[in-house]
């Protein structure tokens, strides 16, 4: 359990890095690259990529994975 918890944490950290969000690898079921649907492309390249600390739903998944 503790090595998985410390790949998944390496893997977000490279996200992160590279200017990804961090759950492009491990998407929730309401994060737009998952619908990816003609609507939600726009919102995808935006808030997928470099800007995803301003996105809804990054920052509730965020904040309920660290206690807030």
């Amino acid at each position: 359990m503790l090595k998985e918890k410390a790949i998944e944490n390496k893997i977000l950290a490279t996200s992160f890095k590279k200017g990804l969000c961090p759950f492009v690898r491990k998407p929730a079921a309401n994060c737009f690259c998952i619908k990816m649907g003609s609507q939600d492309i726009e919102k995808t390249v935006y808030f997928c990529g470099q800007y995803f600390e301003a996105c809804e739903i990054y920052k509730t998944i965020y904040l309920e994975g660290n206690g807030g």
